[in-house]
């Protein structure tokens, strides 16, 4: 069985006055990125992008995932690469649906409450799941979350659509963002790299 290689990267992009964000307030970010998956932003930006971690509000130490398929250098741009693994892996299989749990947190440290999601004019094959802050239970079938229907089966992370967004608070963050990457059959076996962008606005 073939494996293919797939980059995923992510970008940010934060709008408003100067005197907005220097008041820690801001209208919207746009985060685009790369998915080798690469995330714009960081830690300390109003929209920050942080590896996930074992513990409750970025705790304990980096999730395995995390250590494996995320780096956040020294300029603070995170971002995950699907290209391979320590264990010899060489990509991802074709014409299967792969699934990365706990690979990130996104952060609300502006000032005001804010909607985030994935902006609709993305390619397909590609979602996002998280936990979702305490505050963001959702309703019945939301698939903010991993597994809102308890029927063992993660979503595809619908969640993060642009018409059923993730509610963040001022210091909310969203916990152990996943992603699951539908590839296809004739997938090229190099080069693959998918821009892909998050936004955040205020509600």
């Amino acid at each position: 069985m073939q494996r293919r290689k797939f980059v995923v990267g992510l970008g940010a992009l934060a709008s408003g006055s100067a005197a907005a964000v220097g008041t820690g307030a801001f209208t919207s970010v746009e985060a685009t990125r790369d998915i080798s998956v690469e995330v714009a932003g960081d830690q300390s930006a109003l929209l920050a992008f942080d590896k996930a971690t074992t513990g409750e509000d970025g705790s304990g130490s980096n999730t395995p995932n995390a250590q494996d398929y995320v780096t956040l250098p020294s300029d603070g741009e995170l971002a995950l690469d699907f290209t391979g693994s320590d264990e010899g892996a060489t990509g991802l299989n074709d014409n299967a649906s792969t699934k990365f749990s706990n690979l990130f947190d996104i952060i609300n440290q502006g000032t005001q409450e804010v909607e985030v999601f994935v902006s609709p004019d993305q390619p397909g094959g590609i979602a996002f799941f998280a936990e979702g802050p305490d505050s963001n239970t959702g309703s019945n079938g939301n698939p903010n979350f991993p597994d809102p229907d308890n029927d063992g089966d993660q979503d595809q992370g619908a969640g993060f659509a642009d018409d059923d967004p993730v509610i963040l608070g001022v210091g909310e963050r969203v916990e152990n963002i996943g992603l699951r990457i539908e590839t296809p059959e004739d997938l090229p076996s190099s080069g693959n790299t998918i821009e892909m962008t998050i936004v955040a606005q205020e509600t």
